[in-house]
């Protein structure tokens, strides 16, 4: 494939993403990722794509995979701190998350958190999905209550809307 080529099959599976196509857009990332360059700094955009489409199509081993990938190159690129780092650990963890990995999902998570971050609250928020899931309700309040001051300004509400909101989610 040529450049052009895998640049409109790119474009052609992010519309099939966003329409809800899932297995459509599936099929044309799988022409473009062979043509993705691990060290270009897309890649881990690219990985990620994938693996959105991946995780909503229940295909939870193989988004992980490129969640896993994703990261693998945002570190490569990036300080530990980006907001581009964060944002590959929290959807690895909510990957792991939805395959009932918790421990794993919280390690994940808890590599990032403390060590100022961009963006940090998003790592809090799965935390507390995790807890929540475990019935850890004292732990649950006090990483909520950090979630709070954390996250901008009328973003998440109070812990009871937290709460509803974590509830109402579904892996996908």
């Amino acid at each position: 494939m040529k450049k052009k080529e895998v640049s409109a099959k790119y474009e052609e599976a992010w519309a099939n993403f966003k329409q809800g196509k899932l297995e459509e857009a599936e099929a044309c990332f799988a022409e473009v990722i062979p043509h993705v360059k691990a060290e270009s700094w897309r890649a881990s955009d690219l990985y990620h794509e994938y693996a959105l489409v991946l995780r909503g199509l229940k295909k939870f081993g193989d988004a992980e995979r490129y969640e896993r990938m994703a990261l693998n190159v945002a570190l490569e690129h990036n300080e530990v701190t980006s907001v581009v780092v964060t944002f590959a650990r929290f959807t690895l963890g909510e990957t792991l998350f939805c395959q009932n990995r918790f421990s794993e999902a919280l390690e994940e998570i808890g590599r990032s958190i403390g060590i100022g971050a961009k963006q940090e609250w998003l790592l809090h928020f799965l935390k507390a999905k995790v807890l929540l899931k475990q019935q850890r309700e004292e732990e649950f309040v006090a990483c909520c209550s950090a979630l709070m001051e954390l996250a901008p300004e009328g973003k998440l509400g109070s812990i009871e809307q937290i709460r509803e909101r974590i509830e109402q989610e579904e892996c996908s």
